[in-house]
């Protein structure tokens, strides 16, 4: 196609002819490092919830995410422990114990940390 990619399109021309260099560039776009962190994070939620239920201490959980990549000051993990909680509420996603099966409540985690300010302090099974 020498260096160049068909593209269909709906306007009034039937195609048009994209550069290599430009997809190739797209193409290597990568989002901010702070929405790689939370995207992370997001991913890792459940494991972490269910590492609080365990009574994990979060310096050990914080330790833990730091020496696999993810540097979080705790200030700004129980910020997004607490964002994320309520995302997944919001969806009705529920998180269960390993063990018994049992939902894991995360509200009562992040909300006897905050009051403490320790997110290791205390668990609950509904």
């Amino acid at each position: 196609m020498n260096g160049k990619h068909e593209h269909q399109s709906y306007g009034p021309r039937n195609s048009s002819i994209i550069d290599d260099e430009l997809v190739t560039a797209l193409n290597a776009l990568q989002p901010s490092e702070q929405r790689q962190k939370v995207s992370r994070f997001s991913q890792l939620y459940p494991i972490i919830v269910q590492a609080i239920a365990r009574e994990v201490p979060q310096k050990e959980i914080l330790a833990t995410l730091s020496r696999k990549g993810l540097k979080l000051h705790p200030v700004r993990y129980r910020e997004m422990l607490e964002a994320e909680r309520k995302s997944r509420d919001k969806d009705g996603n529920v998180i269960c114990c390993l063990s018994c099966g049992s939902e894991i409540v995360p509200q009562a985690i992040t909300s006897m940390a905050s009051h403490l300010g320790r997110a290791d302090t205390d668990k609950e099974h509904a």
